[in-house]
């Protein structure tokens, strides 16, 4: 039991230092292509920060147990909503409008909505997740749509894009992926064999270890974007982030190998999610901004979830 801990413990790092190598490439990469910060937060930031989750999905799906995978999706998006904006929030209240994230909160909350329909049965079916992915394309059409009308690209005159800094963007994206392949595959193999010298279900340690491990890139760039101010790019990564979990990386997952689980176990899951999205949403409406207070109280509602799926696992 010692060894797997050990082995878990070192994939979730491979999997933080590839998370964070892939956020500073395509970082990069999108600066030089001259994209707004939400933009980039919603999309390629966002994108990279789930790679964990995708990886995790391929791996456990091939290995059959796609049910850490469904489980990681869960946890992650609570996470993500409760500890990642938790954090940001305490370190700097958030302040941002309703409208300036409405296209992307609108999408979110479909795509939680979408996956609780496919789960209505106790599984995914692989013809489900194939349109899941198939959503998630038609979103990625939909966003380029909007960004010809609504994102900037400075102009050629104002400046020049750096080549060399867009090929190292590209290499440390390729050498992240790498290092995400390697740290899913020892965090799933571990995770799992963990579960069974403990008798806990897969679907619980995937909510619970590996879905804290998974998100470890969105806590680190919440942190740096709070110090920096930069308040458009971790909004735009959570909702991004919730987005890519939901449909892409369960949806994997499902076209790859099917998933079955326990209904109540995942429909109390995204009703969590659902109900912290509108919370959350509610706030930035009528408030227009979450406090310290918010904050701490989202810290709040992620410890006393993490405390009843041990307990209840």
């Amino acid at each position: 039991m010692l060894w797997e801990a050990l082995v878990l413990l070192v994939g979730l790092f491979i999997i933080y230092v590839g998370g964070r190598m892939l956020i500073s490439g395509a970082s990069s990469a999108a600066t030089e292509l001259g994209l707004t910060p939400l933009v980039v937060g919603a999309t390629i930031v966002a994108f990279g920060t789930s790679a964990p989750e995708f990886f995790l999905a391929v791996f456990s799906a091939l290995e059959g147990e796609a049910q850490v995978s469904v489980g990681n999706v869960i946890g992650s998006n609570i996470n993500n909503l409760t500890l990642v904006l938790g954090v940001f929030a305490v370190i700097l209240p958030i302040v941002c409008g309703f409208d300036t994230v409405k296209r992307e909160a609108y999408a979110a909350l479909l795509a939680i909505g979408l996956m609780a329909i496919f789960a209505s049965d106790g599984e995914l079916e692989r013809w489900e997740g194939a349109l899941m992915l198939v959503a998630f394309i038609g979103y990625l059409v939909y966003l380029r749509r909007c960004f010809r009308g609504c994102a900037y690209v400075e102009e050629k005159a104002i400046r020049k894009k750096d080549q060399r800094v867009l090929l190292k963007g590209v290499a440390f994206i390729m050498i992240s992926i790498g290092a995400l392949a390697l740290g899913a595959e020892l965090t799933v193999s571990s995770a799992v064999d963990l579960a069974t010298q403990l008798g806990v279900s897969t679907l619980v340690i995937g909510i619970t270890v590996v879905s804290v491990g998974t998100v470890l890139p969105e806590i680190t760039v919440s942190i740096i974007a709070a110090r920096a101010k930069q308040q458009d790019i971790a909004i735009g990564n959570l909702l991004g982030t919730l987005i890519f979990n939901t449909l892409v990386v369960a949806g994997t997952a499902a076209a790859i190998s099917g998933v079955a689980f326990a209904l109540f176990d995942v429909y109390f899951g995204l009703a969590m999610i659902f109900g912290l999205m509108v919370v959350v949403l509610a706030a930035l409406r009528y408030r227009g901004a979450i406090s310290r207070v918010g904050g701490a109280a989202l810290l709040a509602v992620y410890a006393v979830f993490s405390l009843v799926i041990v307990l209840w696992g």
